[in-house]
């Protein structure tokens, strides 16, 4: 009897990863963000907008949230991205990228307990300048004049700690494939 709960519950999360549940755990479910019937090809899209409501409006109250998952194949097989949603695919693919030389990433590492420490002692003062420092050169300017005194601020505020944690744990991984 526990095992048959146990699969029962199981079967019920992996019903939450389905693409058309997924769908609109996301976005909304079908009636309400996406119109009632697929089109020709099987493929929900977003119903029309009312007077004055946007599309993250429209997003926003209907979305549920919950364990999903969105595949690339999803796209066009069971569902269309919502327009501002391609909008900012294409932006990038077509602006953005020309400019990344590498695709390449930073990895997913396991921290040290001193690494995961440091880290957290010093990030969110960094990150606290470099918002402030980022909305100031972006208002006012300067930031030509000002780089080298941002830099060693950062500096003296642990950023050369923060990379040298970062750095330890991608080597190990490095060290490890």
């Amino acid at each position: 009897p526990v095992a048959c709960r146990w699969v029962k519950s199981v079967k019920w999360v992996d019903q939450m990863y389905e693409p058309l549940n997924s769908m609109q755990a996301i976005y909304g479910a079908i009636g309400s963000y996406w119109n009632e019937e697929p089109d020709e090809k099987g493929c929900y899209t977003m119903r029309d907008l009312k007077d004055g409501e946007t599309a993250g409006e429209l997003k926003s109250k209907n979305e549920l949230l919950g364990p999903t998952e969105q595949l690339t194949e999803d796209y066009g097989t069971y569902y269309y991205l919502e327009d501002r949603a391609q909008q900012r695919i294409d932006d990038i693919r077509d602006f953005w990228f020309q400019y990344v030389d590498s695709t390449e990433y930073y990895p997913s590492v396991v921290f040290t307990e001193e690494e995961t420490n440091t880290i957290n002692d010093y990030l969110s003062d960094l990150k606290a300048l470099t918002e402030e420092k980022t909305a100031h050169w972006l208002t006012d300017g300067g930031i030509e004049d000002e780089w080298d005194d941002y830099v060693s601020a950062m500096d003296s505020m642990g950023l050369q700690d923060v990379v040298a944690a970062w750095q330890a744990a991608y080597d190990r991984y490095v060290e490890a494939q």
